[in-house]
């Protein structure tokens, strides 16, 4: 598997500091097959507001 690119990197890092600003909780990130990033964020105490976001290799932001 080969590293995320910098537009996927640059794209977690604006994800991760919303989230921390947000005191939501990021449980994990993975990289699929196809090379996208798949970030599982929600906030502990709440279920219901978990997501799904997907960073293309592009840097593009999809849920």
């Amino acid at each position: 598997m080969t590293d995320p690119t910098f537009a996927q990197l640059v794209k977690f890092y604006q994800v991760v500091r919303q989230a921390v600003l947000m005191s939501s909780y990021l449980a994990f990130v993975e990289k699929g097959s196809n090379g996208n990033l798949y970030v599982h964020l929600g906030r502990y105490d709440n279920p219901i507001s978990r997501m799904l976001l997907i960073i293309s290799p592009e840097g593009e932001l999809s849920t």
